[in-house]
C-alpha cells in the first residue's frame, strides 16, 4: 500500500514529459583538428615516458563556456567527438615524439605528467578559446619542470565550428610551448 502513492507520483510527474509534442534538441558533434608540425632536425635525442595525461573532472564531452573566472557553463547541444584529454595526448605526442624526435618509452628516467585544466570558450571580456595545461617533468622522481601553460586564440565568429578551430590552434600552441619548455629544462 505504501508503494501506491509513490507510483501515482511517478506517473503524474512523468506523463507530461511523455506527451510533449516538441522533439528533443539536436546535438551537434565537433572534432579538434591538429595541424602537423614540421619535423625539427635538431630535436633532443632521448627516451621519455608520457606517464599520466589527465583532465580536470569537469572536462568531458560537453563544450564548456565561461563568462567570468568563476562561472562555468556546459552546452546542452554541442559535444566533442572525443574527450578533450585525448586531443591533448595526441597534440603532445605529435609535438614531442613525431616532430621533436623524442623516443616514447614505457620505462625511462624522464617522465612527463600532464593535466588539462581548461578547454573553454571564454565569452568575456574577450571571445577566445582557452587551453590551460599543467606539466611536470621529472628525472628519477626529481622534478625538473613544473609549468602551467595558458594559450588563448581569438574566436572569429560566435559559431561552435569557429570555437572548435580556435581551440585546436590553442591546443597546438600549448603543445609547442610544452616542447620548448622541456628542451629548456634539460639544457645543461
Amino acid at each position: 500500500m505504501k508503494s501506491l502513492p509513490c507510483l501515482l507520483l511517478l506517473v503524474t510527474c512523468a506523463t507530461p514529459a511523455c506527451l510533449s509534442s516538441s522533439p528533443p534538441p539536436a546535438i551537434d558533434y565537433y572534432r579538434v583538428d591538429l595541424p602537423d608540425g614540421e619535423p625539427r632536425l635538431s630535436g633532443p635525442a632521448g627516451a621519455l615516458r608520457l606517464r599520466h595525461v589527465r583532465a580536470a573532472a569537469h572536462i568531458k564531452e560537453r563544450m564548456i563556456w565561461r563568462e567570468s573566472g568563476v562561472e562555468v557553463g556546459y552546452s546542452e547541444t554541442q559535444r566533442w567527438i572525443e574527450p578533450p584529454v585525448d586531443y591533448l595526448a595526441r597534440a603532445v605526442t605529435g609535438a614531442l615524439f613525431h616532430r621533436d624526435g623524442w623516443v616514447q618509452a614505457d620505462s625511462a628516467p624522464l617522465t612527463l605528467d600532464l593535466t588539462l585544466v581548461a578547454f573553454d570558450e571564454v565569452l568575456a571580456p574577450e571571445h577566445v578559446a582557452e587551453v590551460v595545461l599543467e606539466a611536470r617533468l621529472a628525472r628519477n622522481g626529481d622534478t625538473l619542470l613544473d609549468e602551467r601553460i595558458v594559450r588563448r586564440t581569438p574566436i572569429e565568429s560566435p559559431t561552435s565550428a569557429d570555437f572548435a578551430r580556435a581551440i585546436g590552434a590553442s591546443l597546438k600552441e600549448a603543445a609547442d610551448d610544452l616542447a620548448a619548455h622541456l628542451q629548456d629544462a634539460l639544457q645543461p
